[in-house]
Protein backbone atom coordinates (compact mmCIF):
# COMPACT_ATOMS: atom_id res chain seq x y z
CA UNK A 1 0.00 0.00 0.00
CA UNK A 2 1.47 3.44 -1.00
CA UNK A 3 1.59 6.62 0.90
CA UNK A 4 -1.80 9.20 1.01
CA UNK A 5 -1.28 11.48 -1.43
CA UNK A 6 -1.36 15.14 0.37
CA UNK A 7 -3.42 17.02 -1.57
CA UNK A 8 -6.12 14.25 -1.83
CA UNK A 9 -6.41 14.21 2.02
CA UNK A 10 -6.74 18.06 2.33
CA UNK A 11 -9.40 18.30 -0.27
CA UNK A 12 -11.01 15.20 0.55
CA UNK A 13 -14.11 16.83 1.96
CA UNK A 14 -13.82 19.59 -1.06
CA UNK A 15 -13.86 16.69 -3.63
CA UNK A 16 -17.01 14.82 -2.12
CA UNK A 17 -19.28 17.58 -2.39
CA UNK A 18 -17.86 18.65 -5.92
CA UNK A 19 -18.58 15.28 -7.30
CA UNK A 20 -21.83 15.06 -5.04
CA UNK A 21 -22.88 18.33 -7.35
CA UNK A 22 -22.05 17.34 -10.64
CA UNK A 23 -23.74 13.93 -10.39
CA UNK A 24 -27.21 15.33 -8.71
CA UNK A 25 -27.37 18.46 -11.26
CA UNK A 26 -26.62 16.94 -14.34
CA UNK A 27 -28.17 19.58 -16.47
CA UNK A 28 -25.87 22.29 -15.19
CA UNK A 29 -23.03 21.91 -17.20
CA UNK A 30 -20.21 19.71 -15.37
CA UNK A 31 -17.19 21.72 -16.39
CA UNK A 32 -18.85 25.35 -15.94
CA UNK A 33 -19.81 23.94 -12.82
CA UNK A 34 -16.63 22.54 -11.62
CA UNK A 35 -15.12 26.21 -12.50
CA UNK A 36 -17.21 28.16 -11.11
CA UNK A 37 -17.04 26.05 -7.81
CA UNK A 38 -13.32 25.53 -7.42
CA UNK A 39 -13.07 29.63 -7.91
CA UNK A 40 -15.00 30.10 -5.14
CA UNK A 41 -13.81 26.96 -2.75
CA UNK A 42 -10.27 25.98 -4.13
CA UNK A 43 -6.66 28.21 -3.20
CA UNK A 44 -5.80 29.74 -6.58
CA UNK A 45 -2.49 27.88 -6.47
CA UNK A 46 -4.45 24.21 -5.91
CA UNK A 47 -7.30 25.08 -8.54
CA UNK A 48 -5.68 23.74 -11.40
CA UNK A 49 -4.61 20.41 -10.19
CA UNK A 50 -8.27 19.94 -7.87
CA UNK A 51 -10.09 20.25 -11.00
CA UNK A 52 -7.59 17.50 -12.64
CA UNK A 53 -8.56 15.36 -9.85
CA UNK A 54 -11.86 16.06 -10.20
CA UNK A 55 -11.86 15.53 -13.98
CA UNK A 56 -10.25 12.17 -13.07
CA UNK A 57 -12.55 10.99 -10.32
CA UNK A 58 -15.45 11.93 -12.70
CA UNK A 59 -14.12 9.71 -14.99
CA UNK A 60 -13.48 6.95 -13.05
CA UNK A 61 -16.59 7.00 -11.40
CA UNK A 62 -18.56 3.79 -11.77
CA UNK A 63 -21.06 1.91 -9.22
CA UNK A 64 -18.34 -0.11 -6.63
CA UNK A 65 -16.94 3.88 -5.85
CA UNK A 66 -20.07 6.32 -5.79
CA UNK A 67 -20.19 5.48 -1.89
CA UNK A 68 -16.97 7.03 -1.63
CA UNK A 69 -19.55 10.34 -2.77
CA UNK A 70 -22.42 9.74 -0.78
CA UNK A 71 -24.12 8.60 -3.68
CA UNK A 72 -27.11 5.90 -4.17
CA UNK A 73 -26.70 3.86 -7.44
CA UNK A 74 -29.97 5.75 -8.48
CA UNK A 75 -28.57 9.09 -8.99
CA UNK A 76 -25.52 7.47 -10.36
CA UNK A 77 -27.04 5.84 -12.97
CA UNK A 78 -29.73 9.29 -14.05
CA UNK A 79 -26.31 11.07 -14.29
CA UNK A 80 -25.09 8.40 -16.60
CA UNK A 81 -27.73 8.38 -18.95
CA UNK A 82 -27.95 12.20 -18.70
CA UNK A 83 -24.12 12.44 -19.30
Amino acid sequence: MGEPDPFRLKYRSALTELIRDVVLHPTAGAQKLVIAWTTEHIQEGDRQNFITLVQAELRGLHEGNIARFRLRPAEFKEWQEKA
